[in-house]
């Protein structure tokens, strides 16, 4: 079964009141379906954190809205030929890329963007302490500023929505059992 394939059969079954450890078995205990599982957020998490999901959604769209236009902007002030013009459209293509999957909860993109989002500050603050200028400096808040709140929002939903989810997969504890299997005996108290 395809990876898209099988997200839909876990939303369906989640929406339908299934546990996450008995989908894990109907599915049969591949690492691939845990996986899925401890990155696909229940119902009620999704909205609990609906509002913090959308403003990072907003705050990615808003992203590559500045990212192109500043891109376009670079690009015909030096003079490039317009046939350049279609590589301004990466970036913000893959930031949009990354907002609907967020907007769709895909926990396996929190950590990407969160990660995407602080390599995006730092390479910005290295080219703005070589070039001090109040002007830039306050276009260069205006950009980071909802970046840096992304970035935070990102790693808290990440934390929140996915929290057996670990960077290569489906965290285990000591016995290798899935972490996301000892959270339906052991509910956690989010305090969040």
């Amino acid at each position: 079964m395809k990876h898209k394939e099988l997200l839909t059969k876990v939303e369906k079954m989640l929406e339908g009141g299934l546990t996450k450890a008995q989908i894990f078995s109907e599915l049969g205990g591949t690492d691939d379906n845990a996986k899925i599982l401890a990155s696909t957020p229940t119902l009620a998490q999704r909205e609990k954190f609906k509002t913090k999901n959308q403003i990072l959604v907003f705050i990615l769209f808003y992203f590559a809205a500045v990212k192109f236009a500043f891109s376009c902007y670079t690009l015909l002030s030096i003079n490039a030929p317009i046939y350049l013009l279609p590589i301004t459209l990466f970036v913000p293509a893959c930031a949009i890329a990354l907002g609907v999957g967020i907007k769709r909860f895909r926990g396996y993109l929190y950590l990407p963007v969160g990660l995407l989002g602080f390599v995006s500050i730092a390479r910005s603050i290295d080219a703005q302490v070589v070039n001090f200028n109040l002007s830039i400096w306050a276009i260069w808040l205006a950009v980071n500023i909802p970046v840096a709140i992304g970035v935070f929002l990102a790693f808290h939903l990440k934390k929140n929505l996915c929290p057996d989810l670990g960077f290569m997969g489906a965290k285990t504890n000591k016995s290798g059992q899935y972490l996301f299997l000892q959270a339906q005996a052991n509910p956690r108290v989010n305090t969040d």
